[in-house]
């Protein structure tokens, strides 16, 4: 560490940073300065306009000594039992005694918060998985990061009052180490939670047919066949003009896909995909699935630099066992991010298995969560922290 961040450690430790908050992130913003595409008013401004339940969206600006460190988006739900029932799977195991414990856990959290529901503060973005709570500018040292962390969450509560759940959404293990372990400190218990799913474009494909090169011959059989299967398949990109002439439709197939979540913190409103167009132009893409002139399915992807993150998905799951759609949707992730040179796909979460037979690897983050009442509290640690995930095949499609 050199002596500059040394002195900017010691001064976050020993004086209280700056925090102020908006609840109009272009009150202080400019706009699209930030590295991550996710902290840009380009992106906000649309996942704000999706935001399918009440809640208010809040955004902490963090400055030291008139520097600024970082700024944020964090989201406060209120959400009721039934919010809480929609919310699906709480915890990892699928054990009948388990399924007992997380409908008690429910049912506690709603009776220790009555009538008025529950106050959630989600430190991070409900559809996107990372460390996406807070962006910091590229000199902030890892440490210091844990401090403003650690003050910002406790700011919160000073500012806008009590939450019942704080979710911060999430972390690296090995990147945000010091992060983790302060915020633990505090109070905050890790959740069990299923690996993000990446994968490393090979700088040696220069084609789809390169990538299937590099396959071995059972995986390379696999991918001809579903793309064989999917041939009476044919796809479109789509600007706002056709976004917009197909909400009800695209809410339809997206819902098919958000109804099987295991785990659903939000659901957004189609004019969420309209406005992410219209905003970020060529670096959001949507992709229109159809047979006969009938939409069966689409997909959506964001252009994050260096990375290609596969985004929403909706689909005819009819259509899916008929044409092999969701596997051929991710071989056009892969075909996609080679023709256009990205050096990684982000897969997100779920589906895991299917994910890496096309070559994605899981890379493990950790979503924190504090509970305002201690008893509930106490329970999380026992349950979140020693609940295993979900127990799945990882393949291994490439000769190497």
């Amino acid at each position: 560490m050199t002596f500059e961040m040394q002195s900017e450690t010691r001064a976050v430790k020993d004086t209280a940073i700056d925090i102020s908050w908006k609840e109009n992130f272009s009150a202080w913003m400019n706009a699209e300065e930030c590295s991550s595409v996710y902290g840009r008013s380009s992106y906000l401004e649309a996942l704000i306009s999706g935001s399918g339940r009440g809640g208010r969206f809040l955004f902490p600006h963090i400055d030291l000594q008139g520097r600024c460190l970082a700024h944020g988006c964090f989201q406060e739900l209120i959400l009721y039992r039934e919010d809480l029932d929609e919310m699906g799977r709480l915890f990892s195991s699928d054990s009948s005694l388990m399924l007992r414990i997380e409908s008690l856990f429910k049912m506690l959290v709603h009776i220790g918060n009555g009538k008025k529901g529950i106050r959630i503060l989600i430190a991070g973005n409900s559809q996107v998985s990372g460390p996406l709570g807070l962006f910091f500018t590229p000199e902030v040292d890892h440490i210091t990061q844990a401090e403003c962390w650690k003050q910002v969450l406790e700011n919160a509560e000073q500012q806008w009052g009590p939450f019942a759940i704080i979710l911060a959404k999430e972390f690296g293990n090995e990147q945000q180490a010091s992060t983790i372990k302060k915020m633990k400190a505090a109070g905050f218990k890790s959740v069990s939670s299923l690996p993000v799913m990446m994968m490393q474009i090979e700088p040696s494909w220069n084609s789809f047919e390169d990538y299937l090169l590099a396959m071995s011959a059972k995986y390379r059989i696999r991918a001809k066949a579903a793309r064989k299967k999917g041939a009476k398949v044919s796809s479109s990109s789509w600007g706002t003009i056709e976004i917009r002439e197909h909400l009800d439709q695209i809410e339809n197939l997206y819902l098919n896909v958000y109804s099987r979540a295991r785990f659903r913190l939000m659901r957004i409103d189609p004019v969420y995909f309209l406005n992410l167009k219209h905003n970020l132009g060529d670096r959001f893409k949507f992709e229109a699935y159809h047979t006969n002139a009938q939409l069966i399915g689409f997909r959506t992807s964001i252009d994050n630099g260096k990375s290609l993150d596969a985004h929403l998905i909706g689909l005819d799951y009819e259509a899916n066992k008929e044409h092999s759609l969701y596997i051929n949707m991710l071989y056009d992730y892969v075909e996609h991010a080679i023709a256009n040179n990205f050096s990684s796909i982000d897969f997100g979460r779920t589906a895991m298995e299917i994910k890496s037979t096309v070559g994605a690897v899981p890379v493990d983050f950790t979503p924190l969560v504090k509970i305002r009442n201690p008893l509930l509290n106490g329970l999380t640690c026992v349950l979140m922290e020693n609940t295993a995930s979900a127990s799945w095949i990882q393949r291994h499609p490439f000769k190497d």
